[in-house]
């Protein structure tokens, strides 16, 4: 304060005598006086308005805080009493909850009961859809099936909306209703894989029973959908789903052609049995894809893509069948037979479907292990597929049916002169049908 009153009396010094340096200014010493008065005085007044409005806040402040410790103590003393309130009701508290899971037991009750009417008729429609099934009606006797297990739902999901979790013997109650409901779906499962097994006979000899099994098993499939990405999906578990029949559908047709053609157990695989069983094997497989062609393919949904995935399950269980009688002890003709099959079979072309069923199969390295197989005995030299080198691509067929010739180049690359007309060598042919190949 000090420093600051010097500093001010030293800048008013040399302002006064800046100002009445010239003998002329001295006249108006009077003016400048009372000036600075008054503005000393107007500061004055202001500093002590501020000081005084600070002086009055001050005050204010102090009495709001006194005021404010005195509630805060008043509510500590409330917060105490409520507290020995609490402690001494906390029996009652305990006698509530279980009062509580009473009440949530008698919710679940109520909501079973509720559906009793339901329930009672759940034998009877068990015992219908049986006997529709029994008769081969597979559409009635699945619309019963459904129409069930949408009960089960509706009535566990009242369960479920009732409380958080619903109590065992409530749940208990309505799985004794629907016991037999698994039992009825294995068996209509049974009865469908059936079905699909014998389908290349049922196509030709009765298509309606192959349609059913294909219409029910799309039903599953969109009920699977349903509770999977649906707006409920994660909402509680439901029996059973999801039921994955359409897998099962390409699983039991895999198992059939399997157990159709490269799964027997007695058949002569030596000297000329082993051409006549291979001879057989290219009719049955040929005439199969015909019946896929003609009639499967108008049987199932165009998602299914049936007639692509047949042939890649044909070509997968000829890949392994002869992978399996490659590891047989093969004399030098029965290597030579092999191989001439492997590399010619299917360059024939059957009639089918107003055109012509052209099937081209690769399975890559598949004719390296036969020809080395047959140079190590010695019995087959510079046998190479038609129309190739042996440096060109390898499979099954190296050469697509009386179409594809070798184009050059990499490995895995032929042309289609029906389809590289106009676009270039090197066009794979992309599927079965009528005048392409199918690469697998």
């Amino acid at each position: 304060a000090e420093k600051a009153e010097k500093l001010a009396r030293g800048a008013a010094l040399k302002w006064a005598s800046g100002v009445f340096y010239r003998p002329d200014k001295l006249e108006g010493l009077g003016h400048y006086r009372s000036r600075e008065a008054q503005r000393n005085s107007s500061i004055q007044s202001r500093l002590k308005s501020t000081v005084q409005s600070h002086l009055e806040g001050v005050s204010t402040g102090l009495e709001q805080l006194r005021s404010a410790a005195g509630d805060v103590q008043s509510v500590r003393q409330d917060l105490c009493a409520v507290r020995w309130h609490l402690l001494g009701s906390a029996d009652g508290f305990q006698r509530l909850a279980l009062l509580r899971a009473v009440v949530m037991e008698h919710a679940q009750l109520a909501a079973v009961v509720r559906a009793l009417p339901q329930l009672s008729s759940v034998h009877e429609l068990l015992a219908q859809s049986l006997r529709l099934l029994h008769g081969q009606q597979l559409l009635e006797a699945h619309a019963g099936l459904m129409a069930l297990e949408r009960l089960q739902e509706n009535i566990t999901s009242q369960l479920h909306g009732s409380s958080s979790l619903p109590s065992d013997q409530a749940l208990g109650v309505v799985e004794s209703f629907f016991a037999g409901l698994q039992e009825l779906s294995d068996a209509l499962a049974q009865q469908l894989w059936r079905i699909v097994g014998g389908g290349m006979r049922l196509v030709r000899e009765d298509p309606a029973l192959f349609v059913s099994a294909v219409r029910i098993i799309e039903r599953e499939e969109s009920v699977d959908d349903a509770l999977l990405l649906g707006p409920h999906a994660h909402r509680f578990p439901t029996p059973g789903r999801p039921k994955a029949w359409r897998q099962r559908f390409y699983q039991v047709m895999q198992e059939t052609i399997a157990a159709a053609h490269f799964k027997a157990a007695h058949v002569d695989m030596k000297g000329p049995g082993l051409g006549r069983h291979l001879a057989t094997l290219q009719s049955d497989i040929l005439m199969e894809l015909r019946v896929v062609k003609d009639l499967m393919v108008q049987c199932c949904p165009p998602h299914y893509d049936i007639l692509s995935i047949c042939t890649r399950m044909y070509h997968q269980g000829l890949s392994d069948y002869l992978q399996d009688i490659l590891s047989r002890d093969l004399d030098k003709q029965e290597i030579f037979t092999l191989l001439s099959w492997v590399l010619h079979v299917y360059q024939r072309s059957v009639p089918g479907g107003g055109g012509e069923l052209r099937v081209c199969v690769r399975s890559p390295g598949l004719v390296e292990r036969v020809l080395d197989a047959a140079h190590a005995g010695g019995g087959v030299q510079g046998v190479v597929p038609r129309g190739g080198t042996r440096n060109g691509p390898s499979g099954l067929l190296p050469v697509c049916p009386a179409h594809h010739r070798h184009a050059g180049g990499g490995a895995g690359v032929w042309e289609c002169p029906v389809r590289g007309s106009d676009r270039g060598l090197g066009v794979p042919c992309e599927g079965v049908g009528q005048g392409t190949g199918s690469a697998l």
